[in-house]
């Protein structure tokens, strides 16, 4: 038994409230500060899971990296249009603020992409090992039986031919190839 759930309808105003509380106190707590119900809470929240997608968080953080971009820009522009010295310091303290977290975000991002690419080329590998592996394996006992050849002989011959192969690529590598 399934039950439909009520959606309530929210105003962008009590939305934007709600969404700074997020995090910082329970669904009822923001609730009671706010003077909503909790289901109205509970919705937002709901709503920010819904978008928040395996495929849309790299999206997310490419506009919060925009949006501390335009920070920068605007705290650096209006720093450098103001004559006075007062609202000098807050505009260069935001710009600085928004350029470490926007290094932040990238540090996170690259080292988070890293370790991606490296798990898959570490499967990628894998793959590549079993697959030769059993291709050599069934090759080695076909041709043996098709020629009449000693098996030991031919694995022989493909294990030095390797560790060959894998010399010289291992060279190759040393040199930047």
């Amino acid at each position: 038994m399934t039950k439909d759930l009520v959606v309530p309808k929210i105003e962008e105003r009590t939305r934007r409230q709600v969404l700074r509380r997020l995090g910082t106190r329970t669904p009822r707590q923001i609730a009671d500060e706010m003077g909503v119900t909790p289901d109205v809470v509970l919705a937002v929240k709901r709503d920010i899971v819904d978008s928040m997608d395996a495929l849309t968080v790299d999206e997310h953080v490419a506009k919060a990296f925009v949006d501390l971009q335009e920070v920068v820009g605007m705290a650096m522009s209006e720093f450098q249009s103001t004559e006075d010295a007062r609202s000098k310091a807050p505009l260069l303290s935001a710009a600085v603020t928004a350029t470490k977290t926007t290094l932040q975000m990238l540090e996170k991002w690259a080292s988070k992409n890293s370790g991606a690419v490296e798990t898959l080329n570490k499967k990628r590998q894998s793959e590549l090992i079993t697959l030769m592996q059993r291709t050599v394996d069934s090759g080695v006992e076909e041709i043996a039986e098709t020629y009449d050849l000693d098996k030991q002989e031919l694995f022989d011959v493909f294990n030095r031919k390797l560790v060959e192969a894998a010399m010289d690529m291992e060279s190759r590598n040393a040199l930047g190839d």
